[in-house]
């Protein structure tokens, strides 16, 4: 009977141990992960900002050193210029003062970072150049650079400093060359001096941010000028030991970090040896300063991964207590799980359902898109035969009687084929078969060629069609001019269709927009009966007229809205309409074309394009003796007599006569003497 209850106390620590252990050990681990990946973030943005220190420093002593080469450059040609014109004096046999000391003049002014251009004779006496004080000789045959000329050879430049100047009083930088004799011995030095102090511009020249420091020092490191700079330094050779032990390893260029002794920063230096002369530039970034911005970005993430910390603590006692009360209503939770699970099981089985219905409707909308297609196709060829022989026989029968007969069948056969490519049209959008012809028209032609078209239609009831055009838009735009004359014309043919009185008026104008586009509105207005506001939506919809009795009254199919409204979408545009039942309704699209920037009058490329094309297919409908030929070449006629020129006019009359032979001869001769439209093998 004892040993259950031994059992027992010997598991009870395990079955006390506090039910928030599990949580506070999980927060503490994920804390732990979100302060590891903060500080090594910290520390490797650290390397990253001093990795571009690095970079930049390099290229500013790059540079630095390409400047002060070029400088030396210029002064040692001057120096050889000088060396030449003395020597040739020498050599023959007399020299000029006045003539040399102007010489000297003009040399020095050619290199404006020199302050002196001088001569020394062999006994060191400084004998010509400009500045010479006249209180007596000044010799300077001490000077190391006139020791290395006199006893070196004529081909060295002799660089020597920082040094202070006897003349110039201030600390210069010479460099010279020997001028011989004509038997070769030695008879003076050229130098040239120039101040420390203008090596201040060339690196102040750089950025190297507020704390930045650029020094320029002698090959033995004296120093020779430092920005910003730093009073009695020149001459120093006082340098870090981080340096010396730099170039111990790499003298000729290296980077290295260091806390400048002159004015203790610590800055990110990079050294650099001219290619060509004894120097060192030598160029720091203080690292508080390109250190700032990594300052700040990591007390951000400091502190965002403080926050992160304490949201991960307070989530692990939201966990905890949320835990607690799962654990108090387990049972109710396991039976809305068990709910939630059949709803989520009859979800998926309508959904599924819905999938395959989807799929039903879209595999007979293919079909029915395909059978229209199809059977527009079909239609097409007995109706073109149609309204051909309703031609001819227009032009062979006389009374009127069989006029009007012909007339009202011709009328029907246009109304038939509109209807088959209206059909054809939306059959081709909706399978995205149809895609757009961009190219350049001119606006006014194409709402011309609009009116047109509907002229004769609003004629007959006695309405009126104007065009009013906003000045504002360009003359020639880029789209798809055959699309908008489409829209345009369904739109017209509609306010006539439900027109009684008129005029109905097409309007043009521009409207603002911020793509780079020209977005122009057009806007069909009538008089006629209006829609109201419940059939409105309706409207667009194919095979709907918004009233059912509109359709008994005025005819039509319902597919022109629908087909303006698939065209104008595959033209990126909008359409819309505003109407008062009985006082008139206003249709209006708005596309966004491209504005073309050239002379109306003269075809662009895209014109020419567009004439091929037409050409290409006015051919093969001549050549099949397709009446077809006849509406196209009306369709096109600017376009054409503008490409053909005189040529057109044969055309024109071997079209309008049905003689589709002599039409086809007359329009390849007229297509061969176009040079733009030869073909490129003949």
């Amino acid at each position: 009977m004892n040993a259950p209850a031994k059992i027992s106390a010997v598991e009870a620590p395990g079955a006390d141990m506090p039910r928030w252990l599990p949580h506070a050990l999980v927060a503490l681990i994920i804390a732990t992960l979100v302060v590891s990946l903060a500080a090594m973030a910290i520390w490797e943005e650290r390397i990253r900002y001093r990795e571009r220190a690095e970079v930049a420093t390099q290229n500013v002593s790059h540079m630095l050193d390409l400047h002060l080469s070029s400088v030396f450059d210029k002064i040692d040609v001057v120096l050889q210029s000088t060396v030449t014109q003395y020597q040739e004096q020498l050599a023959g046999g007399k020299v000029r003062p006045l003539e040399l000391k102007l010489y000297l003049e003009r040399q020095q002014a050619l290199v404006p970072e020199i302050i002196s251009l001088r001569i020394i004779d062999r006994d060191g006496v400084v004998r010509y150049g400009a500045g010479i004080p006249g209180g007596g000789p000044v010799n300077l045959g001490d000077r190391e650079y006139f020791l290395r000329a006199r006893d070196g050879s004529a081909s060295e430049l002799i660089i020597a400093g920082p040094l202070m100047g006897r003349i110039a009083k201030q600390w210069v930088v010479t460099l010279s060359r020997r001028i011989e004799a004509p038997d070769g011995t030695f008879a003076g030095v050229v130098y040239a001096a120039i101040p420390t102090i203008h090596f201040e511009r060339i690196l102040a020249s750089v950025s190297l941010g507020p704390q930045g420091a650029a020094s320029i020092r002698t090959a033995d490191l004296a120093l020779v000028h430092r920005y910003p700079s730093t009073r009695n330094a020149v001459g120093s050779r006082e340098v870090s030991q981080e340096l010396l032990d730099m170039l111990r390893r790499h003298p000729t260029d290296g980077q290295y970090l260091a806390r400048t002794s002159l004015d203790g920063v610590e800055r990110n230096n990079a050294y650099r040896r001219l290619e060509s002369y004894p120097f060192y530039v030598i160029v720091g970034m203080a690292s508080r300063d390109y250190l700032g911005g990594w300052q700040e970005h990591s007390l951000i993430l400091g502190g965002l991964a403080a926050l992160a910390v304490l949201a991960i603590g307070l989530a692990a006692w939201l966990m905890y207590r949320s835990a607690e009360r799962l654990r108090a209503d387990l049972a109710v939770r396991k039976r809305i799980g068990a709910e939630l699970e059949t709803l989520l099981e009859e979800r998926t089985r309508l959904a599924t359902e819905l999938a395959e219905r989807a799929d039903e409707a879209e595999a007979a909308n293919r079909a029915k898109s395909t059978f229209l297609a199809k059977m527009s196709h079909e239609l097409r060829t007995p109706l073109n035969h149609i309204m051909g022989f309703t031609t001819i026989l227009q032009r062979e029968v006389q009374g009127p009687r069989g006029q009007d007969h012909l007339h009202k069948v011709e009328q029907a056969s246009q109304r038939l084929l509109e209807l088959i490519n209206s059909i054809l049209d939306v059959s081709s959008i909706e399978s995205g078969k149809i895609t757009l012809a961009l190219r350049d028209f001119g606006l006014a032609e194409l709402l011309e060629e609009a009116r047109q078209g509907l002229a004769e239609a609003a004629a007959a009831k006695g309405i009126g069609v104007q065009v009013v055009s906003d000045p504002a838009l360009p003359a020639r735009l880029q789209g798809d001019p055959e699309r908008i004359r489409q829209v345009l014309n369904g739109l017209l043919d509609n306010a006539i269709k439900f027109s009684e009185q008129g005029p109905v008026i097409l309007r043009a104008h521009r409207v603002p927009s911020d793509d780079g586009n020209v977005r122009v509105r057009f806007e069909v207005s009538d008089q006629g009966i209006g829609v109201a506001p419940e059939l409105r939506d309706n409207l667009f919809q194919i095979f709907n007229q918004g009233d059912n009795s509109s359709t008994r009254r005025y005819g039509g199919a319902g597919l022109g809205l629908a087909l303006c409204k698939r065209l104008v979408a595959l033209m990126l545009g909008e359409i819309g309409c505003t109407s008062t039942p009985g006082d008139g309704s206003t249709f209006w699209f708005t596309l966004p074309l491209g504005a073309v920037d050239e002379n109306p009058g003269v075809l662009g490329a895209g014109d020419w394009q567009r004439v091929r094309h037409v050409l290409a297919e006015l051919e093969a409908l001549l050549a099949a003796d397709n009446f077809q030929a006849q509406t196209l070449w009306k369709r096109y006629t600017p376009l054409l007599h503008a490409a053909l020129g005189p040529g057109a006019r044969a055309c024109d009359e071997a079209i309008d006569s049905i003689d589709f032979d002599t039409a086809l001869r007359c329009l390849r001769e007229a297509r061969r003497a176009v040079p733009e439209l030869r073909d490129p093998a003949h």
